[in-house]
């Protein structure tokens, strides 16, 4: 093996960290190794599941069966044969006279006769529940990714199946294993769940095998419901719901732009949400066109969708697009003179309006008045029309809107007034990107401004979301400390009541240091939040990297060691926008210590 020659500081840091992403996996069959014992806790019955390359167990499904039945039936049957060199034989009910020795999976008839029930207001789309009954066992769900999760969790109990990684799973290789005695519910901690990066963007099974259901999963056209999130974008205000280069020529006051910017471009601009709220009169005023818009355009087609975003543009800007009128010259026509007079009367009411306006001095206070309004709305829609649905609105807590509606009382927020509290069908995501993740979002000396904004918003509504950062946007080959405090935030969010979490990684890329860590353990946690995060990490590496694991701890510790000694004495915090490919944070020593770290590595896996 040729030593790794470091040219320099900043190629080193490239170099050490793409050996990480490769470690001892190649190939693209995935390695099967021992999972963690920890299925002891259910007993096992008398009935055996497989013994000695036999069995008499059969996967059934409807005999109209869904895409996602279909496919938990497959992902069963590959892993029974990992687990025992069988594939057991997968087939639709029909009027066949097999009874016995059944696993059932999804909406059979075998659930029915059995009483088990599994309804949306127990279960959600992503929870279920395994019953053993006689010689069959049942997993049963409300929503189409539930069927789905079912199996993972039959497979991990009885065949001691885990899911690490796309090429890292593990199963128990027994002779003989009996059939589990099942009857226990599960459902998840956060009802969306996503960690966002390249591989999950663009792998639709490994998506749903880590159990995650995020805003951009791929699979979401593939196993039924999919995910909560319509196909409204982050910026979908003036990008999908007022279109800015389709409205702003004939209502140019719908909008403000970013100062001294005259591109005209939709990406400098936002709504005036002021101009939004009252702007009320008429079909083809701006609030209406809004509502019509957003209603016929997605919430009426994406029937099964619950979460539709209202997001502002990428850009700190906001103001007002409240304009006076032209001024005009004094040989116009008095009939000009009269029209301007009329023009400059009803902006100086406007404005008067505006100034008392309470929102006037907040600006997420005005925003929230115009979402609520168009939530009323929404609303009145819904239980006319689709009474049976779930809507909700979704909104930022980002940028200019990042701070809340809210005044302090005696060390409380206060909502400023009534009318800037999120309807019931309002969810506020909170988007802490200036936060620093070496400490947790509660921490009052490095994250004041994202303490406030939680504690803010949680007095404002009672839905809440979560977009947070979990690498160096600037930097992405290199560490990010997000470990030492991934899982005090995770259980911040669940504390205080967020029911999303999208952990945004690296999306135009794999690869970043430790993603796929960083994915098992992230999306264990969201799926259970009492789970341990050390534990989970500790289980990951060790069967992940195998022999080398050892020496990925030593690494993790040299890591950890050297961002709390030097980088952090360079007033470094963890920055997701900081830019960690400079050459003072890693001096010549570290990198040598750890190219030394990984020659003794490859020496143990080649």
């Amino acid at each position: 093996m040729k030593k790794i020659k470091f040219i320099s500081i900043l190629l080193a840091s490239l170099a050490f960290l793409n050996i990480m992403f490769v470690a001892c996996h190649k190939g693209s069959t995935p390695p099967i190794s021992e999972p963690p014992d920890d299925n002891q806790l259910i007993n096992d019955t008398e009935h055996t599941l497989y013994d000695n390359g036999q069995t008499d167990y059969r996967i059934i499904i409807p005999e109209e069966y869904t895409a996602s039945e279909q496919f938990a039936a497959q992902e069963l049957a590959n892993i029974f044969y990992l687990a025992s060199n069988i594939t057991p034989e997968i087939i639709p009910e029909n009027d066949n006279d097999i009874k016995t020795n059944l696993i059932s999976i999804g909406d059979t008839q075998i659930m029915t006769d059995a009483e088990i029930v599994a309804t949306y207001e127990e279960f959600g789309r992503d929870g279920y529940r395994i019953k053993t009954v006689g010689t069959n066992v049942i997993l049963a769900a409300a929503g189409e990714a539930g069927k789905i999760y079912s199996v993972y969790e039959f497979a991990r109990v009885n065949l001691g199946y885990t899911y690490y990684a796309a090429d890292e799973i593990a199963v128990t290789k027994n002779s003989k294993v009996m059939l589990k005695d099942f009857d226990l519910t599960d459902t998840p901690s956060f009802i969306g769940r996503d960690v966002y990066c390249y591989d999950t963007r663009t792998n639709a099974d490994h998506s749903i095998r880590l159990r995650t259901n995020g805003i951009y999963p791929p699979w979401q056209s593939k196993h039924g419901e999919g995910t909560h999130w319509s196909t409204l974008n982050d910026q979908s205000f003036v990008t999908q719901i007022l279109r800015y280069e389709e409205y702003v020529d004939e209502h140019p006051d719908w909008y403000y732009l970013e100062p001294n910017n005259n591109s005209g471009k939709s990406l400098y601009a936002q709504i005036d949400f002021w101009k939004g709220y009252y702007d009320d009169q008429g079909s083809d005023s701006m609030f209406w066109t809004f509502v019509n818009n957003l209603i016929n355009d997605y919430i009426i087609p994406e029937s099964k969708k619950s979460f539709f975003m209202l997001g502002i543009t990428d850009n700190t800007f906001f103001g007002t697009g409240l304009k006076p009128p032209d001024a005009i010259s004094d040989d116009a026509s008095q009939q000009e003179k009269d029209e301007y007079a009329s023009k400059l009367a009803k902006y100086n009411q406007d404005i008067a309006s505006y100034n008392e306006d309470l929102a006037k001095y907040h600006k997420s206070g005005m925003a929230m008045r115009f979402i609520n309004k168009v939530a009323d709305e929404v609303e009145k829609w819904r239980k006319e029309n689709a009474p049976e649905r779930e809507i909700n609105l979704v909104t930022f807590a980002y940028a200019a809107l990042f701070e809340a509606p809210t005044k302090v009382v005696n060390g409380q927020h206060i909502p400023l007034d009534d009318s800037v509290i999120a309807r019931d069908n309002v969810i506020v995501r909170y988007a802490p990107i200036s936060a620093y993740y070496m400490y947790d979002l509660l921490n009052e000396e490095y994250n004041a401004e994202s303490k406030e904004s939680i504690l803010g918003w949680s007095a404002v509504a009672s839905k809440l979301a979560v977009w947070d950062y979990r690498v160096d946007y600037w930097s992405y080959g290199v560490p990010f400390p997000q470990w030492q405090s991934a899982y005090a935030n995770l259980k911040i969010y669940y504390d205080y009541g967020f029911i999303d979490v999208y952990n945004q990684g690296c999306t135009p890329n794999s690869g970043t240091p430790f993603v796929a860590l960083d994915n098992y353990v992230r999306s264990r946690l969201l799926w259970d939040i009492e789970l341990d995060y050390n534990e989970l990490t500790d289980d990951f590496i060790n069967h992940y990297y195998k022999e080398a694991a050892p020496y990925i701890d030593d690494y993790r510790t040299l890591l950890m060691i050297h961002f709390e000694n030097h980088i952090k004495s360079l007033n470094y915090a963890g920055h997701s926008h900081y830019g960690l490919m400079i050459a003072n944070l890693w001096p010549k020593e570290i990198i040598n210590s750890i190219e030394n770290i990984f020659l003794k590595a490859y020496e143990v896996i080649k």
